[in-house]
This record gives C-alpha cells, structure tokens and sequence, in this order.
C-alpha cells in the first residue's frame, strides 16, 4: 500500500477529535477536525475557555503525555485521536518558587560525563525547560 492510500484510509475513518476538558471539576467537550494542527486545538480551547481561561495556567493531558502536552503549549505539530485535558488553575502564591520545587521532572532526555539532562516542566505556567543536573562528586573528583 502506498503512502497516499493510507492517508486516505485514515481520512475516512474518522473526521474529527474529540477533546474532554476538566476545570474545577466541570468537563467540556469540543470537537476538532481530524488529523488537527496543535495550534488549532490550542485555539479551540481557548474559545471555549474564554471567560475563564486568564485563570488557566495551562492544560494537560489525563494520561500525562508529555509530548502530547508539548504540542499543545508550544503550538507545534499535528494532534491524533481524542484528548482528555485537565485545566490547571493559577493559585495565589504560584508566582515564585525558588530552585527545583517550581518544575516537574519528566524524563532523562541526555546523560553526559558530569551530568545528566532532563525534560522538565514549570509547575506556574506549563513552559517546557531543559535542566542539566550535575554531581557535585565527580567534579571534585576530576579537578
């Protein structure tokens, strides 16, 4: 089979996305067209969402897919199959935390000599970080 022909097969099979939104224990459900940009999904979203979507930190998947969640917040690339989002909401003292307390680490995306780097995300605004932890033994070891 050729490239065009699953394309085309995957076209008929369904026309649309369906997206479940939780908020405050409240669910919305949306549709989108099917294969859908990421950038689309953000905005159909925030329509949505409009009244209360300064409220919103940023939204993530049930299933805590990061790379799904990725797509969304940075705009980029297509999104697949029906998505179930949580709404996490701004609270009052989320505007500063000092050192690590203010990400999640994700995933080890790269280990070096000294180092080990890590996929993480802000815990106020959903931003994706890269953070390099580095053992303070083997530095000293090395000098």
């Amino acid at each position: 089979m050729n490239r065009s022909n699953s394309k085309q097969k995957f076209h008929s099979h369904s026309t649309s996305i369906n997206i479940t939104l939780t908020i405050n224990n409240k669910i919305v459900t949306l549709s989108a067209p099917m294969p859908c940009p990421a950038l689309t999904v953000k905005e159909i979203i925030q329509a949505a969402t409009q009244k209360i979507y300064s409220k919103i930190a940023y939204f993530e998947t049930a299933n805590q897919d990061w790379l799904t969640d990725y797509k969304i917040q940075n705009s980029a690339g297509w999104i697949r199959g029906d998505l179930s989002l949580h709404g996490i909401l701004r609270k009052k003292d989320d505007y500063y935390y000092k050192g690590m307390e203010g990400y999640s680490v994700l995933k080890c995306i790269g280990v070096g000599g000294f180092s080990k780097v890590y996929l993480t995300r802000d815990k106020i605004d959903g931003a994706f970080y890269a953070a390099k932890f580095i053992e303070k033994t083997k530095v000293k070891d090395k000098e």
